[in-house]
């Protein structure tokens, strides 16, 4: 297998020399990736009929590759990773290592990605504030009163993203999710990562809750702590057959 970066070279040579701007993104490009990694690649065209996503082994190696134009681009950022708080296409952009030849096009990306991870997402309000601490109120007591270990292991791995999701916006930052939170909150709190980490797995491991019911608590607490009593909520006037 040939290493990331020739293979990447290659690719463009061979397949997308035609394309405006190529980035190369993810693991791969920072060399912390392991045997099962991908190449994840953006690609900008002057035109595409639609933005699309496409996955191939190109010598030996899986390749992820994102196409747009400039116009798509700035849809994804503005219309699907503005709202759900976790700016991938802009952070894979802003990051990544330009592989075609500078131009003007390139130095537009690049900016536009840094200023829109500058911006920060969406702020949440209270309401959406107030229905996050309920779920993980509701959550967190399915895991100190578990019916079950498999379920009780259930709720904690759906907390790990509930509750990361909450901390994140909840102050104003961009979101991760899955095996990039704990990567993520080192960034932003290397104690408090250590102690999510060992929470985590004290309930994963064992079953005892006392580390989870801290962290949480710890958490939840600026934003008025655990929600249940006289938590409400209204569906839409609209919501009806």
């Amino acid at each position: 297998m040939n290493d990331p970066k020739s293979t990447v070279l290659h690719l463009y040579e061979k397949k997308y020399q035609h394309a405006q701007v190529m980035i190369w993104a993810g693991s791969t490009s920072t060399g912390n990736y392991t045997s099962h990694s991908d190449l994840d690649v953006v690609i900008i065209f002057e035109q595409v009929p639609h933005a699309f996503r496409e996955a191939f082994i190109f010598e030996d190696w899986r390749v992820d590759t994102f196409i747009h134009d400039l116009s798509t681009l700035k849809y994804f950022f503005e219309e699907i990773d503005g709202p759900s708080g976790m700016p991938v296409l802009p952070e894979m952009i802003d990051s990544g290592v330009l592989i075609s030849p500078p131009n003007a096009l390139s130095k537009k990306i690049k900016l536009l990605a840094a200023e829109f991870i500058e911006k920060g997402p969406p702020v949440w309000n209270q309401l959406t504030i107030d229905k996050s601490r309920f779920y993980i109120t509701d959550l967190l007591d399915d895991i100190v009163s578990p019916r079950n270990r498999v379920e009780q292991q259930a709720s904690t791995a759906k907390l790990y993203d509930i509750l990361a999701e909450f901390y994140f916006r909840s102050q104003n930052k961009w979101q991760a999710s899955g095996k990039a939170i704990l990567r993520t909150l080192k960034k932003y709190d290397y104690d408090l990562a250590t102690d999510w980490r060992d929470a985590f797995d004290e309930v994963f491991k064992d079953g005892h809750t006392m580390q989870l019911e801290r962290l949480v608590k710890r958490i939840l607490t600026p934003f008025g702590g655990l929600l249940w009593n006289g938590f409400h909520l209204d569906a839409p006037h609209d919501w009806r057959k």
